[in-house]
């Protein structure tokens, strides 16, 4: 009950990236697709590209999914681990940080999925 509150309340404020290499396989991606629309989480594909810096910086393998929160990107995740955990544990982070601060101040940097130049060789 207390984490399906705590989804009901920020869960429109979330959005997940499936990230993809060349072929989509539809058996990866149905698990978090059906957790996302069973919850009303916007989810979508895309393919991983080394000029996003959430790509180059924080995915090992793929696929992997991302998480943003309000635009701003949150966690990486794999297709083993639990949608939900992550989802809660992300909560739980920007609670108890905003729990420190006065509402005055940022508690996020602002930041959208955004190419930049330069690359990375990513293994699968």
């Amino acid at each position: 009950m207390f984490e399906r509150n705590f989804l009901d309340k920020y869960r429109k404020d979330f959005h997940i990236v499936g990230l993809y290499k060349n072929r989509l396989s539809d058996t990866v991606f149905d698990s978090v697709a059906a957790f996302c629309l069973e919850n009303g989480i916007v989810f979508r594909l895309e393919a991983f590209s080394d000029g996003i810096e959430e790509d180059r910086e924080y995915v090992l393998r793929l696929p992997a999914f991302h998480v943003y929160y309000k635009e701003e990107y949150q966690s990486t995740f794999y297709p083993e681990d639990s949608v939900k955990k992550v989802l809660l544990a992300c909560i739980a982070e920007f609670t108890k940080k905003t729990s420190w601060f006065s509402f005055k101040f940022p508690v996020f940097k602002r930041r959208k999925r955004v190419a930049v130049l330069g690359s990375r060789p990513l293994e699968n």
